[in-house]
């Protein structure tokens, strides 16, 4: 099971990078990139930088060794993706696609100012399973939009949070935590009407191009749109398609 979700996680990725706006770009400084995160790791966290396109590790600091216990050698793209514990890995595999979706319909600009973590039980060396949280920070190095890196920063959490489910947020500069984690909240239902339209949101479409194929008015897309964001207690239709699957409120 773990070789296929590790298969999905990388069709996620690169169905993400075949969407993303060819004249779009967001440029960060490499050198920078690693210098800050060599003088900002402590003891229980490492960081590391990720190539989304080779699906592969360029950068690792030097703390893993200590959170982990395996050697630079060992660590890859495919040890992240198949270390993780067998009951979580599917609802990771499940978060990476909520992100990307989430990613996708921000701005350039927005994609700047946002971060998105969760955390799992990966197992170390020794064969213990230890809880870490996983911040993800998505830059460009390049004019090349497909030239896409993920500044990762693994924080070790076992001590107060073991054996609860993984849970998935995003972070708005660091200051508005955007959380998405499942709740008993009996306003969030959504009608069959709804359901529809937020499939066709998910799979990109235009509120326009919505109606279209529904056969319904802009209108009225629009109004299924606003009173689903209002009923799950979101901002944007992002927010929206995101807490809609980790409630599993519509699947994909």
């Amino acid at each position: 099971m773990q070789v296929e979700v590790y298969k999905n996680l990388k069709q996620t990725w690169i169905n993400f990078l075949k969407k993303k706006d060819q004249n779009s770009h967001l440029e960060i400084n490499w050198k920078d990139i690693v210098v800050e995160n060599e003088n900002c790791c402590c003891s229980g966290c490492f960081t590391t930088i990720y190539n989304s396109k080779a699906f592969e590790l360029e950068y690792i600091d030097g703390n893993y060794k200590e959170v982990l216990g395996y050697s630079k050698e060992e660590l890859n793209a495919n040890f992240f993706a198949t270390s993780i514990h067998e009951i979580d890995l599917p609802i990771i595999n499940k978060f990476e696609k909520i992100a990307l979706l989430y990613f996708s319909d921000l701005t350039d600009n927005e994609k700047r100012k946002y971060t998105y973590k969760y955390d799992a039980r990966y197992q170390k060396k020794n064969g213990d399973y230890l809880r870490l949280q996983k911040e993800v920070s998505l830059v460009c190095v390049s004019e090349n939009p497909l030239e896409l890196r993920l500044i990762e920063k693994y924080s070790n959490i076992n001590s107060f949070k073991k054996d609860k489910e993984p849970s998935l947020c995003f972070n708005y500069l660091g200051d508005v935590e955007v959380n998405l984690e499942k709740q008993n909240e009996k306003t969030q239902t959504i009608s069959p009407a709804e359901k529809k339209v937020l499939h066709l949101l998910i799979d990109g479409l235009s509120s326009k191009e919505i109606a279209d194929k529904l056969h319904l008015s802009k209108e009225t897309v629009d109004t299924h749109r606003k009173n689903m964001i209002k009923k799950l207690n979101v901002s944007n239709t992002s927010q929206l398609i995101a807490k809609s699957l980790i409630n599993q409120l519509i699947t994909i």
